[in-house]
């Protein structure tokens, strides 16, 4: 009795180990976080979420307004940021401590779905992979589009992945997969590769409720910027092959266009996104 005691209690120690590694992760995170968001300079991508979201949320444009605020995103990468700054003021330090709040959202995420998958030690060793990336922090504690998909990305896992999950957490990931979409219109693959992954891991049902709050999810969000959301979709489609959303088209006479860069660069700068 006394052997397997001893193992019992050596394996809860083991197990508080890692979970205080983590905590201890998920500090060296926010320490970092805290002084990359009060040293850095801010940025034009920042100031227009920032400026453009305030803007929309205090009604002095609505997004894709005639003549207004030019977005290069969907709505939800500039509101998050301008009801945040409605709730608890405006200026570029409201934003800099929602990138903090993010970032915690995202490490207890990273955590969840690590620990679910491989243990309490693979949590811990997930929570420092990011910690102790302060390029990747430092990007995060700008108040830019990226932190938020980030953080939404993660709850994306941490609801999805294993097996068993609850029909809720199923559905709740889908929606989240949806907004990811009315975040930033480029991770549209988001939502299909999740519901091919439904599918397969949790069965039928749950497949068909998170498609149909998923789907639901992104046309409640075109409906409330239709038909002017279009913009954002025409420089992904062909003109000859639609000439129908002509009028959607960014004119292109007088602009100043980016030089076509080499293959290798291309290929350097996939490599750099991948990695």
């Amino acid at each position: 009795m006394s052997k397997w005691g001893s193992r019992l209690r050596s394996s809860l120690t083991r197990a508080r180990i890692a979970d205080l590694l983590a905590v201890l992760a998920g500090g060296v995170y926010v320490i970092q976080n805290v002084v990359y968001a009060f040293a850095q300079m801010s940025e034009v991508d920042e100031g227009a979420y920032l400026y453009q979201g305030y803007l929309f949320v205090k009604g002095v444009y609505h997004p894709f307004q005639a003549n207004g605020p030019w977005m290069y995103n969907p709505p939800l990468s500039y509101l998050f940021w301008g009801y945040l700054q409605e709730w608890f003021g405006p200026g570029l330090r409201t934003g800099r401590y929602g990138t903090i709040f993010l970032g915690i959202l995202m490490l207890l995420a990273i955590w969840i779905a690590a620990r679910r998958l491989g243990g309490k030690w693979c949590a811990a060793a997930a929570v420092w992979a990011v910690a102790i990336n302060p390029a990747l922090i430092k990007l995060y504690s700008m108040a830019e589009s990226q932190v938020l998909i980030a953080c939404m990305l993660a709850w994306v896992l941490a609801l999805v992945l294993g097996e068993k999950r609850p029909l809720w957490q199923v559905a709740a990931s889908s929606i989240l997969a949806g907004l990811i979409l009315m975040t930033r219109h480029n991770l549209a693959p988001v939502l299909p590769i999740l519901l091919v992954y439904i599918f397969w891991q949790h069965g039928n049902k749950a497949g068909w409720w998170a498609l149909a709050c998923g789907v639901l999810t992104v046309a409640v969000g075109h409906a409330l910027y239709w038909p002017d959301i279009l913009v954002i979709w025409t420089p992904w489609l062909p003109a000859k092959l639609t000439p129908f959303l002509d009028a959607f088209r960014t004119p292109q006479e007088g602009s100043v266009l980016l030089i076509p860069s080499g293959l290798l660069d291309r290929v350097l700068a996939f490599t750099a996104g991948f990695r």
